[in-house]
């Protein structure tokens, strides 16, 4: 089982069960969500939670996390439609090398119900990166009404999360750890689906030792695999993580929205 799956939540890292009432949030606040495994809604031991199958290579991928985790939504309601996906890319080792595989972490994947009296049901289901298992769920309801569902499948977008994070690493990502890869060694990887005719995945990189700043995010669009980065200041590893948690292009900021 992935290493982390024995892990807690902090008080800031539940804020993302939180936000899932929210109906907007910038990108920025995606930083605090650094989630881990809750002790409180584990699904059942590891032997026996839900898996991919041995044909399912690993890490498991955003596309066959999203495979795993719907039938398991739909168990708790036929009616469900996917409304948010997100992902953080994790590193092996205390010290990794500067360029290693980013073979842990989780996906995250959020869901809501027809409404129900004045709420929205969610559930919120995530899938261990290492092992390909459904390890935690948590369900809410929100008086916000969820964005409507996907115009397109997210698996068969022409670039992958998995691209995506490829992407980010050759135009920010492997300089930005060199030389501090023990506090730089995870990334989230966020779909933005503010417009549903724009798709964007925003990797967001961050040194651990300040999780409430984004350092560098570096957008890729879904079909082209086109890049825009935004990066804020003197990313030395003795000062990065220290700036204000803002993003030097406002404009850039104000469009990576991502709805949960």
């Amino acid at each position: 089982m992935d290493q982390q799956d024995d892990t807690t939540l902090n008080g800031a890292e539940r804020l993302i069960l939180a936000l899932l009432g929210v109906a907007f949030v910038l990108v920025t606040a995606v930083v605090v969500v650094r989630i881990a495994t809750p002790e409180e809604n584990p699904i059942g031991p590891p032997e026996d939670r839900p898996s991919a199958g041995p044909e399912i290579d690993l890490p498991i991928s955003v596309a066959d996390a999203l495979d795993l985790a719907m039938p398991w939504a739909q168990e708790w309601n036929d009616d469900v439609r996917l409304i948010l996906v997100s992902s953080r890319f994790e590193r092996s080792g205390a010290e990794p090398v500067s360029t290693p595989s980013a073979d842990l972490g989780w996906i995250m994947l959020s869901y809501a119900a027809p409404r129900q009296g004045d709420e929205w049901p969610r559930i919120s289901i995530l899938v261990s990166r290492a092992s390909g298992a459904i390890y935690y769920e948590e369900t809410l309801s929100s008086t916000v009404e969820p964005p409507p569902e996907f115009d397109r499948t997210v698996g068969e977008l022409p670039v992958s999360a998995e691209q995506a994070f490829r992407i980010a690493e050759q135009v920010a990502g492997e300089s930005y750890r060199e030389g501090c890869e023990p506090s730089r060694r995870q990334t989230q990887v966020v779909l933005d689906a503010t417009d549903r005719e724009d798709l964007a995945w925003v990797v967001v990189y961050y040194d651990l030792r300040q999780r409430a700043a984004n350092d560098i995010v570096v957008r890729i669009d879904t079909d082209t695999g086109e890049t825009s980065t935004d990066i804020r200041g003197d990313l030395t590893c003795d000062v990065a993580g220290a700036l204000p948690g803002f993003v030097t292009d406002k404009t850039a900021v104000e469009r990576v929205h991502f709805f949960i």
